[in-house]
């Protein structure tokens, strides 16, 4: 294994580690200031009276975890891609796979839009149905 693959290797790592600790951290050190006595996202939706009303809150709920995941790890892709492209120099194959996984994440990115939107219209369809 080339030196420069194995240093891109453990700098992705790092790259990586850094995003989950920068992300994950202020959730914990606010989770630390006090002891939770329910699931805070979902709290609203268990305290519906029509089970109707606490299934549809969960999973758009649900929804728009999974579209804020999908979001930064689109956006984390992109950079990681833009890093490959920039270190790629005149290798035509590192800067075609470097191509494709901008495209690829941008692709993510539409369908996590897109999933805030079926979200949203699941949302009207079920209430409008009442």
């Amino acid at each position: 294994m080339n030196f420069n693959k194995l240093k891109m290797r453990k700098f992705n790592k790092l790259l990586i580690g850094l995003a989950l600790f920068s992300t994950l951290s202020p959730i914990f050190l606010t989770y630390a200031q006090e002891p939770i006595t329910t699931i805070p996202i979902i709290s609203d939706c268990i305290s519906r009276t029509d089970i109707t009303d606490k299934i549809l809150c969960v999973v758009q709920k649900v929804f728009y975890i999974l579209g804020f995941v999908a979001l930064a790890v689109g956006a984390f892709s992109i950079f990681q891609a833009a890093w490959t492209f920039m270190t790629a120099g005149e290798k035509a194959e590192e800067v075609g796979k470097a191509r494709s996984k901008i495209v690829f994440a941008i692709v993510g990115i539409i369908v996590a839009l897109l999933s805030f939107a079926i979200a949203f219209l699941i949302k009207q369809l079920l209430e409008s149905s009442r």
